[in-house]
């Protein structure tokens, strides 16, 4: 996964110019110095987060057929639980 770099709320010095910068609210880039056109800054470090990918769900999209009547049912997106048929209401889809 990609990591999350966000800059928390305040004053930002440039390290060559020393022109300073106020970031009012976080952000996952400092602005480029008017001045110099630089972006090294110095101030409160930056908090670095690593999202966990989302886990692989137990039934993926497809066709399903019901076991007890035949119906056949289309999952349009991944899924932890399998619905009911539609047809008979039984709890018995399977993959095709």
């Amino acid at each position: 996964a990609k990591p999350v770099i966000q800059y928390a709320i305040g004053r930002y010095e440039r390290v060559l110019c020393g022109d300073a910068v106020l970031v009012t609210e976080l952000t996952d880039e400092l602005p480029v110095c008017p001045r110099c056109g630089g972006q090294n800054y110095e101030g409160p470090p930056p908090e670095i987060s690593i999202p966990e990918p989302p886990r692989p769900k137990n039934f993926v999209a497809g066709m399903y057929q019901c076991g007890a009547c035949g119906d056949r049912t289309v999952l349009p997106e991944a899924t932890d639980k399998l619905p009911e048929c539609g047809f008979c209401g039984a709890d018995c889809l399977k993959p095709m």
